[in-house]
């Protein structure tokens, strides 16, 4: 973990093996003793491929069986004759998730060296060297580490923890902007809360404290616009919805290119439609919207 992420990516790691031929992990387990010493256990990782991460599950959940069934080493029937301590499985483990890191930081490292437009050149030019000065796994705030950004920096599935932290970010860059920060409200994934409701009855009367609390802050701050995130299930996507309470009809809701308008014309049962319902977050904007008209409207 302290090592930068260039630094991290020149470790010597063990090469993950993709078989999906291999044993029965209970079958790896033996009564005799080990025959590789710590040193030999060491090195063995260092020079040969490791086992198959479904393999290396598997002997994790049998493990305390085969302690109990009086066994006492573990072996790797690629290297007949190999026996181990059983901590082995553990180093094994560990390696494939360095293994696994090492290859998301690989591919932000070539994300972040493509050639941009000239917009973004600039900033992206000093990204490389950057690289050099962070720490592959550190810990972050809300208990999250560097390793998130390797998501950030390539075209990949941003995780929940990633979101927080980038949500975070932009707060803080808002709330020093005095003409920003009185009219602008961000909130994490936690918004989430209004999906727990089950109709629009569940909004008369609001008894989460995160909602008591931001509609309070609408309200009394005084906020026109407020941004949320949101996962839509479906397709697997990350989605920025934004609410506008200045309107002159109340509260709007819209996302993407999709005006409030459009977003109502979701919500239909009408066979002529001109949005497709299927291709459309439906469940976020129906409660989203009951949330909004039962609270503001």
């Amino acid at each position: 973990e302290r090592l930068n992420v260039e630094a991290f990516l020149r470790a010597i790691i063990p090469t993950k093996s993709y078989a999906l031929v291999f044993p029965a992990a209970e079958t790896c387990f033996s009564k005799s003793k080990p025959t590789m010493d710590i040193d030999q256990t060491i090195q063995h990782p260092k020079t040969r491929p490791l086992p198959p991460i479904i393999l290396v599950k598997q002997l994790i959940q049998v493990v305390r069986q085969a302690t109990l069934d009086g066994k006492l080493s573990v072996s790797d029937s690629r290297f007949p004759g190999t026996r181990f301590s059983f901590w082995i499985i553990g180093t094994w483990q560990w390696l494939i998730e360095m293994a696994d890191a090492r290859e998301d930081w690989e591919v932000g490292r070539d994300w972040v060296g493509r050639t941009r437009g000239a917009l973004v050149a600039a900033d992206m030019a000093a990204q490389p060297e950057r690289l050099s000065t962070l720490g592959w796994n550190a810990q972050l705030m809300a208990g999250e580490q560097t390793l998130q950004f390797s998501r950030a920096i390539s075209d990949r599935m941003v995780s929940d923890g990633m979101m927080d932290v980038m949500i975070s970010v932009l707060e803080k860059r808002i709330s020093v902007v005095s003409r920003l920060a009185s009219r602008i409200i961000l909130v994490p994934r936690a918004f989430i809360e209004i999906l727990k409701a089950e109709r629009p009855e569940d909004f008369k009367e609001v008894k989460r404290s995160y909602l008591v609390a931001l509609e309070r802050k609408v309200k009394e701050g005084g906020a026109s616009k407020l941004w949320f995130t949101a996962l839509w299930e479906e397709q697997i996507h990350w989605l920025a919805f934004k609410c506008d309470f200045k309107t002159l009809t109340g509260a709007a809701l819209s996302y993407g290119k999709y005006d409030s308008m459009l977003l109502l014309a979701v919500l239909t049962q009408n066979p002529g439609d001109p949005v497709n319902m299927s291709g459309k977050p439906r469940i976020i904007i129906q409660k989203t919207l009951w949330w909004l008209q039962g609270r503001f409207n």
